[in-house]
């Protein structure tokens, strides 16, 4: 067993770690407006992470232990339990939620979104300033962003978001809604843990992140509940190839024994991916995928696509297409996109938009299609062409993910390609990848969650975004991964070296 933790100062650190992270928390409650005490957001944030690497280093260096589990030695130390990471995770999490949120005003654009839809009325074509609307302006109303754009969140977080509006305190009641929803992810990440035999400590690197925490109870991010379901998915999937496994070794037999259960799980992870989709969209990027890994399974398609037709051929009826207020967002939306904002501005730059007009007047004196193809010349910017350069990056990373046998690794390639893809990136968006990062200790990931707080310095502080808060947001995580295969492929070759001088 390692001396760290076999001494009394090791058992000490074993204590020391979640009382850090609950005191960094403790500091947060008493500070009532984060856009006002800047310094002692960060500070409070950065302490609750030193508290997280703490306990993290600590059962690490247990989980490496040579003493075989259930030792005598082995007893006398304190293993990380479910009770443990719950306790914690829930006091953090129960701490935010005294402070009111200040770092986002998406909170308010939801309640709003779920008064409109409990009032009758369509928040897909009905925009907040829509004069239809008028006699349910509130405070409510008054915090609402964005109030010319109509929604563009999916029908199950819109019923979430109606839920919380038929409840006493609709802010704290939707709060707590989201701390429901977190503690089941950390059940099943714990879970999804113990079925791939990975050590049970990393859990805590997404149950305790104070990044999770504080974009998830406490500023009521929905992307909160779609992650809950991205984990339900995950799980499903993971027992179903643990019996298409079996199915192939003969452990059972044939596969009748094991038909309907296999039948059943297939339905189960397409009902959770649906309802990922449904409270965000993002999980559509990585449903290829799992649906490669269920070996192309029609009962895993058919839930999916029924009920993605069910819910969302009546919006796109509507609103006749695509909900403006998503193609709003689309076209407009931007925010510290990692490969986005170099890549339009070097297309900026390079003068490409200039380039793409001339070739367009050229075909149209060749076609004489002036009227067909004059509109496309607004949509020749640099921004644009940017979007659509990454977009077709996207389909490219999802086909290469779709390759992958990996669950975990290939679930964490094509989301975290379609974040690394975006034009727009809050630190919110970031929960989508946390728990993935956390199973497979992916440094980037991880490291990303520390330094996407500078993303608030902007309104902390007026600092510009570009260029020097994005170079503190992206450069330490590119850095990480960067050392980490580095440090990885060293010890590879040492390791093989062994193996050689042995062999001689």
């Amino acid at each position: 067993m390692s001396h760290a933790t076999s001494t009394p100062r090791g058992q000490e650190l074993c204590r020391l770690g979640p009382l850090v992270v609950l005191i960094g928390f403790g500091a947060l409650a008493l500070i009532s407006d984060f856009r006002h005490h800047g310094l002692g957001y960060l500070s409070g944030v950065g302490l609750a992470f030193v508290g997280l690497a703490l306990t993290f280093a600590h059962y690490r260096n247990l989980d490496q232990s040579s003493e075989p589990p259930g030792s005598e030695s082995d007893q006398r130390v304190p293993r990380l339990s479910l009770g443990v990471v719950l306790g914690v995770a829930v006091a953090a999490r129960v701490l935010v939620l005294i402070p009111a949120p200040s770092l986002s005003d998406d909170i308010y654009r939801y309640l709003w979104d779920g008064r409109v839809v409990v009032s009758g009325e369509n928040p897909y074509r009905l925009a907040p300033a829509s004069p239809e609307l008028a006699s349910l302006r509130d405070d409510i109303w008054r915090q609402t962003a964005h109030r010319d754009v109509p929604t563009v969140y999916p029908p199950a977080a819109l019923a979430m978001f109606s839920i919380a509006t038929l409840l006493p305190e609709p802010i704290v009641a939707y709060r707590v809604i989201l701390l429901l929803f977190d503690v089941v992810s950390c059940v099943l990440l714990w879970k999804l843990a113990e079925r791939f035999q990975i050590a049970r400590s990393r859990t805590v690197l997404y149950a305790w992140n104070p990044l999770v925490i504080l974009e998830g109870v406490g500023s009521g991010h929905v992307d909160l509940i779609g992650v809950t379901f991205v984990l339900w998915a995950l799980l499903s999937l993971s027992r179903l190839g643990r019996d298409h496994g079996e199915g192939q070794s003969g452990v059972h037999d044939a596969s009748q024994s094991r038909g309907h259960e296999l039948a059943s799980l297939t339905v189960w992870a397409g009902l959770a991916t649906a309802l990922g989709i449904l409270t965000k969209l993002v999980p559509v990027v990585v449903a290829p995928f799992w649906w490669v890994l269920t070996r192309r399974s029609i009962g895993y398609a058919s839930t999916v696509c029924a009920i993605l037709l069910v819910t969302l051929l009546p919006v796109v009826w509507w609103t006749g297409g695509v909900p403006p207020g998503l193609v709003t967002y689309g076209v407009s939306w931007e925010f510290n996109g990692p490969l986005y904002e170099p890549l339009w501005r070097a297309l900026d730059v390079a003068g490409v938009d200039a380039a793409a007009k001339w070739l367009l007047q050229s075909v149209e004196h060749m076609t004489g299609a002036h009227e067909a193809l004059d509109p496309l010349f607004r949509y020749l910017y640099p921004q644009l062409l940017a979007k659509l350069v990454l977009g077709l990056a996207l389909i490219v990373i999802v086909w290469r993910g779709m390759k992958s046998v990996d669950l975990l690794a290939g679930s964490r390639w094509v989301l975290g390609g379609a974040l690394l893809c975006s034009a727009t990136l809050y630190p919110w968006y970031v929960l989508w990848i946390v728990p993935l990062a956390a199973l497979t200790l992916s440094p980037f990931w991880l490291v990303l969650t520390v330094t996407m707080q500078f993303a608030y310095l902007p309104r902390l502080v007026g600092l510009e975004l570009f260029p020097w808060v994005f170079v503190m947001v992206w450069l330490p995580p590119t850095v990480a991964a960067f050392a980490w295969r580095r440090l990885r492929d060293h010890a590879s070759r040492l390791q093989d070296g062994v193996m050689e001088d042995a062999a001689v």
